[in-house]
């Protein structure tokens, strides 16, 4: 008789703990203890003429009972890999509301910078708050259940969206600063009102939104900074390679 590896140990917590003389003799079966008669006996181990035997009648009953317990098992597993899929599905949907939640958030603090009419102090503010929403986006994000093997790419593009987002949000809120730091520090100047053409109310204040300062100023002052970068003269005055590679 063949017996599946899967009822094996429904088998062995069948058998009797203290078996009897006739069991380990192979007259009557270990488990209803009914003699043999002139049925086959079915050895269990350890060896064919030695250990418990079985009828067929009492091994088919304990295999079925394996088979209904592996079953209902494989049942449960597949109804819990479907409930655990569904819970990730649904945090998984809030987690990509949240990351582009925080970038149209992103996108507004660009657009605030670029208008100029948010005070520098709440612009500041609200870089702050923008990277304190980034990161409590971003620092947890719910795995998948060992069942859903799949790439998430939506996820990756979710969070590769909202790092350009913040890219460009930082970018814009320290120009602002930047430039509202040295406006501020320039002192009034009414002579250039006319120059300029301003209105009668102009307060003498007039505001850079662009410096050019050339492509060496900035070598010049991490130099008086402390900071000297090597190579010799400024980015015009290099030798520009031809299109071969070769200097000219």
């Amino acid at each position: 008789m063949h017996i599946p590896a899967y009822a094996h140990p429904t088998i062995r917590s069948a058998v009797p703990v203290l078996p009897t003389s006739r069991h380990v003799a192979a007259l009557d079966c270990c488990f209803c203890d009914e003699p043999f008669g002139d049925r086959l006996p079915v050895p269990l181990g350890p060896s064919s003429t030695s250990g418990f035997f079985g009828c067929h009648s009492c091994l088919r009953q304990l295999v079925s009972r394996a088979r209904q317990s592996r079953d209902d098992a494989f049942a449960r597993s597949v109804e819990q890999a479907e409930e655990e899929a569904a819970a990730w599905r649904a945090a998984r949907g809030r987690h990509l509301a949240d990351l582009d939640r925080v970038r149209l958030a992103a996108d507004t603090v660009v657009a605030f910078a670029g208008a100029g009419e948010v005070e520098a102090l709440r612009m500041a503010w609200l870089l702050v708050s923008l990277e304190s929403a980034h990161a409590w986006a971003t620092d947890y994000a719910p795995a998948p259940p060992p069942t859903v093997q799949i790439p998430d790419t939506e996820l990756k593009e979710g969070r590769f969206q909202l790092d350009l987002a913040m890219v460009s949000a930082r970018e814009a809120v320290a120009e602002r600063l930047a430039y509202h730091l040295i406006n501020e520090s320039q002192p009034v100047d009414p002579e250039l009102c006319a120059e300029l053409e301003c209105p009668d109310d102009c307060s003498g204040r007039h505001d850079d939104v662009h410096i050019d300062c050339g492509p060496d100023q900035i070598f010049e002052d991490l130099a008086e900074a402390g900071q000297q970068l090597p190579g010799h003269g400024g980015l015009l005055e290099q030798p520009v390679a031809r299109q071969d590679g070769t200097q000219p």
